[in-house]
């Protein structure tokens, strides 16, 4: 009889079917374990990648209105700055413009204000004698009375990260473009399910025969899950784990979900530091063009792109690019997505791209920099990492670029002519530009600098420097102000002031202030002494004001820095930041109200919800009449004064300026304006090296010169306001001319102020010969 102990052993025997079933059962659930982990990280991952573009900077759009002044030439360059295509005949795509006579077709790209969207249309805009003359729209043969050209992207703020993106959605992407990534990246992309072995096979085939890596087997999904894991290195452990993501996120989001998160993430260019990165942002940098207007051709080339961007780079690389292109093209045929006319058409085609944009992906940077300040103080307290927030602003980015050119040239050229103003161990020669549209404030442009990538210190609103001579226009503001208020010819355009030698005691020590000429002229005119920026007379003029009204009334101007009532405060012996005097200035361009300085419109979050910036309240800081005085005094200066020398750069209307220079030499100014127009122009060494020249010489040219290229209305003109009364005065005395008055001019007066009647001449035969010799002596 058996044992029993011996039949219990034999069923303890070692069974290898069960433990290969366990083993099997083990390796299933790590395998479940891991492919849940990949599943859990990957789609988390793809939940929170980033698909949204850096905060960006706009400019100002251009308004496109009957009777607005713009040359054919000015509105073309707009067009290409945007990245606008000149075609012949019609256009035919958003983004496309052709040249007719007295007139330009535009197809105008979409875009979202923040006020909303408005749609592509195609308008012809007529153009006579530099100006608009009509606005139609070619679709519906509407006219319009206004149009917007879309802004121009000035720059991102994303802090360290260099990327340019513009997320959009598969739903507005073209068919073409979808159905050319399909045909070269993943054919078999609506039929796997994150992996396809086929693909894997035909690729292993094929780099096997030749020997080297020539064709790469990984899906859309794979690739998408390779940049949900961007850095480390490249191993058969991580390629697994991507490769069980990708099938994760096959099993939670649909095809289309995949696609679209996938051609925003790809990179297709470099500018620069910058990557261009999705369909979006490339289009616009390729083509110039929003991504769902992309026609067959170059939905081609960008699907062509994805693979080696550097390989096929268009710009550099044309030859190989229009290959890829081409590869494509034959693919989409034999997936069946054109026909062969579509495919014979666009292989055809030559590659159609905007201009290369330049390297320096920001423009007008010192402005960028003011921007994100300006955030900082509206409270956006880091907006570099609000990804996806658009702010936009003030700036006209065509005058922008203009003005940065002729600064760099400028003071390139002076450096050139004159020997004393090369770069010596303290420093190079600096200047900065501003303008500011007067009746809002509005900054058109700023250069703080000559060169950002050598420093990134923004002279107009940082740099405090004396305002010099630049200053002089607000005395005189305060004596006609004070004229005004007391109902007495206290002060006024013809009051006489004595320009000779001067002294007098200032804090214990003597003080002998000159002209900037080392001459006396004897007596002049308040008009004159300005015109001619006299210090002298200038002084004594002050004196006559009152300095603690001087000081009142510049504070009411808007001159915030630290003002002593000094007599060298008529010289403009204080320091001041550039943007604070352009900002006063617009109190006399303004005729008595003052704007502040505004860069922001508005900023839209990555929601899309906008937020409107106020422009903060003007201010009446002097009356219309003695504001409109002082400008026709300053009508004076570049009319025959230190300023003339504007018109010899070609400068067109109707302009008041103020040139300025310091009592030491060391800075250079220009202040110069339209009612529509005001730019202030510095030259001069960070480290107060003397200029040994004057503003008229050093910053006047550069005014003048963009001022040329602004664009401006020359028939803009300021209207006198009531209260203004126009007299016959003897410019010897002051007072009102009479008949025994040797000489007469004109003069303007505010009401109230008239000068009495002369008692200086009695007539007589000498009086009566020089009138008449005076007479025949003008002009």
């Amino acid at each position: 009889m058996p044992s029993t102990r011996n039949g219990a052993g034999a069923r303890r025997r070692f069974d290898p079917v069960r433990l290969l079933l366990r083993l099997g059962l083990a390796v299933a659930l790590v395998l479940a374990g891991l492919l849940t982990l990949a599943f859990i990280d990957g789609n988390w991952r793809f939940a929170h990648l980033e698909a949204a573009a850096p905060a960006r900077v706009f400019s100002a759009p251009f308004p496109l209105a009957e009777d607005v002044a713009i040359s054919k030439e000015d509105l073309q360059e707009r067009l290409v700055r945007l990245g606008y295509r000149k075609v012949e005949g019609h256009p035919g795509t958003p983004g496309e413009f052709s040249v007719r006579f007295r007139a330009c077709e535009i197809y105008l790209n979409a875009f979202e204000y923040p006020w909303g969207k408005t749609d592509a249309n195609l308008l012809r805009v007529k153009t006579s004698f530099g100006r608009i003359g009509g606005i139609e729209n070619l679709s519906t043969g509407e006219r319009l009375d206004r149009a917007l050209l879309e802004p121009e992207t000035l720059g991102t703020l994303s802090g360290n990260v260099k990327e340019e993106r513009l997320a959009i959605s598969v739903d507005d992407l073209p068919r073409t473009l979808l159905d050319a990534v399909v045909a070269v990246e993943d054919r078999r992309f609506a039929r796997h399910s994150g992996i396809d072995p086929r693909a894997l096979l035909r690729a292993l085939y094929a780099n096997v025969k030749s020997g080297e890596v020539v064709q790469g087997g990984s899906t859309i999904s794979q690739q998408l899950a390779k940049n949900l894991y961007p850095g480390g290195e490249r191993t058969v452990a991580r390629k697994i784990w991507e490769a069980l993501a990708a099938v994760g996120l096959e099993a939670f989001h649909s095809k289309d979900q995949i696609l679209e998160r996938y051609l925003n993430q790809i990179y297709l260019a470099q500018r620069g530091p910058t990557s261009i990165i999705g369909v979006g942002a490339a289009a616009r940098h390729y083509f110039g063009k929003d991504a769902r207007y992309l026609d067959l051709q170059e939905s081609a080339l960008l699907a062509g792109l994805i693979q080696s961007p550097g390989r096929y780079h268009p710009y550099r690389h044309p030859r190989e690019a229009r290959e890829r292109r081409n590869l494509v093209l034959k693919l989409m045929l034999v997936e069946g997505s054109i026909t062969k006319q579509q495919q014979r058409e666009a292989t055809e085609t030559p590659l159609l791209l905007r201009p290369e944009p330049a390297s320096d992906s920001r423009h007008a940077p010192y402005f960028i920099d003011y921007v994100a300040q300006q955030l900082h103080e509206e409270g956006l307290r880091d907006p570099a990492s609000r990804l996806g927030i658009r702010v936009f602003t003030t700036l006209d980015p065509l005058l922008q670029a203009r003005a940065e050119k002729i600064l760099a040239a400028s003071l390139a050229q002076y450096e050139k002519t004159y020997r004393h103003l090369r770069p010596l161990a303290g420093g190079e020669l600096q200047g900065a530009f501003v303008a500011l549209r007067p009746s809002d404030g509005s900054i058109l442009a700023m250069i703080g600098g000559r060169s950002y990538s050598r420093t990134q210190f923004n002279r107009t609103v940082q740099a405090h420097r004396q305002p010099g001579s630049a200053f002089k226009p607000f005395v005189y503001l305060a004596g006609f102000e004070k004229a005004q208020a007391e109902r007495a010819p206290l002060f006024t355009a013809a009051t006489v002031l004595d320009d000779s030698p001067l002294e007098m005691e200032v804090a214990g020590e003597t003080w002998a202030p000159q002209n900037f000429d080392q001459e006396y002229r004897g007596p002049v005119s308040a008009r004159q002494a300005l015109a001619e920026s006299l210090n002298v007379p200038t002084i004594r003029a002050a004196g006559m004001i009152g300095l603690r009204d001087i000081v009142r009334s510049a504070r009411n101007d808007g001159i915030e820095s630290r003002l002593q009532a000094v007599p060298s405060i008529a010289l403009g012996t204080f320091e001041i930041v550039p943007l604070e005097l352009a900002s006063a200035y617009t109190t006399i361009a303004n005729l008595g109200t003052r704007v502040l300085p505004r860069a922001l419109v508005a900023v839209v979050d990555d929601s899309g919800k906008a937020f409107s910036v106020p422009i903060r309240p003007s201010q009446q800081a002097s009356t219309p009449q003695a504001a409109y005085l002082t400008l026709d005094l300053m009508r004076d200066v570049v009319r025959h004064g230190t300023g003339a020398g504007i018109w010899a750069y070609g400068v067109d209307g109707q302009f008041a300026g103020k040139t300025g220079t310091t009592d030491d030499g060391r800075d250079a100014w220009f202040v110069g304006f339209n009612p529509n127009f005001l730019g202030l122009a510095w030259v001069g060494f960070d480290n107060n090296r003397p200029l040994r020249l004057g503003g008229s010489a050093l910053a006047l040219p550069i005014w003048a010169q963009i001022a040329r290229g602004a664009g401006l209305d020359p028939d803009r003109r300021w209207e006198p306001p009531p209260g203004i009364v126009e007299l016959e005065i003897d410019p010897s005395t002051g007072q009102q001319a009479n008949g025994r008055c040797p000489d007469s001019v004109t003069e303007i007066f505010i009401e109230g102020t008239e000068p009495p009647e002369c008692e200086s001449h009695q007539g007589g035969l000498d009086s009566w010969v020089t009138r008449l010799v005076n007479w025949f002596s003008r002009d």
